[in-house]
């Protein structure tokens, strides 16, 4: 085995448990740390307090690659902050990079979709991004039925997260 960078290595295998927290929710190891760290939240969402274990730290370390990497496919907006996560569906940079003028930094997208109609709130949009962002935004399709957001691994073709397109 040969790695470039034993670091990064580490952080890639965390970042699978950090994975596992958010996608297999029934099984054991799921079910100890989300009463324990994370009862009312999400891992992505989750403190990480100075008196905490050895394996939550770790787990936070792998979460930081998962938010650098993933990306959100939109449901009904309600998990993904409109500043702070990757949800847009272009290749360089799926992050709005509009100043965030008279907003809460943590605002979901939520609040750019009329849940009723289940369609883009334009004056919205337009009020608070740019024109790149706002026309972005406009394409995405929305779906009739309201769904949960889900996290995707953009570097594997089945969108789930692997150790070896983590490193």
């Amino acid at each position: 085995m040969r790695f470039k960078d034993l670091s990064m290595f580490n952080d890639a295998l965390l970042a699978k448990q950090t994975w596992r927290l958010l996608h297999d929710t029934s099984s054991l190891f799921y079910k100890v740390f989300k009463t324990k760290y994370f009862p009312t939240c999400s891992v992505m969402e989750a403190k990480n307090p100075n008196s905490t274990s050895y394996a939550w730290k770790s787990i936070i370390k792998g979460r930081e690659v998962i938010r650098q990497g993933g990306v959100w496919r939109l449901g009904d907006g309600q998990s993904i902050r409109i500043w702070l996560d990757n949800w847009l569906p272009v290749k360089q940079k799926p992050i709005i990079i509009s100043p965030n003028l008279h907003m809460d930094p943590d605002v979901t997208v939520s609040n750019f979709i009329d849940q009723e109609s289940r369609t883009w709130r334009e004056d919205i949009l337009e009020n608070s991004l740019l024109d790149f962002g706002a026309s972005t935004t406009k394409k995405i399709p929305l779906c009739r039925t309201p769904q949960a957001d889900t996290l995707t691994w953009p570097y594997n073709q089945n969108g789930d997260y692997s150790v070896k397109s983590g490193y």
